[in-house]
């Protein structure tokens, strides 16, 4: 399953592992929030369209929204909102995948 989570992160998604099936969230949104999968299958489906959205990129190095822990990054705004994303040393950005440039932390999008 480690491949689907990696893809799953570079996409900007969490995939939660759970006794009868995945749930699979954007990064800057509540877990509550989202998508469940009862397959490895059902979750590559409902991610390939993901894949085919405008991409967001977040800079992580020098920027004051981002605050870096071991295995990864909080990112908080003004208004503190905030999320968690992983992100491993020598990542220069985290992604993603979204129609609109996400709410928390100062986004660029990706040509």
């Amino acid at each position: 399953m480690s491949d689907l989570d990696d893809y799953a992160r570079k996409l900007g998604y969490w995939i939660v592992h759970g006794n009868n099936g995945f749930l699979v969230h954007r990064f800057d949104q509540p877990k509550v929030g989202g998508y469940w999968c009862s397959t490895e299958e059902a979750v590559r489906e409902h991610l390939e369209p993901i894949a085919a959205l405008p991409c967001w990129r977040l800079p992580l190095a020098d920027n004051s929204m981002v605050q870096h822990h071991k295995y990864g990054v909080v990112v908080t705004d003004d208004a503190g909102r905030w999320f968690e994303a992983p992100a491993y040393r020598g990542d220069g950005y985290i992604h993603i995948h979204a129609w609109g440039r996400p709410p928390i932390g100062n986004w660029e999008q990706r040509f």
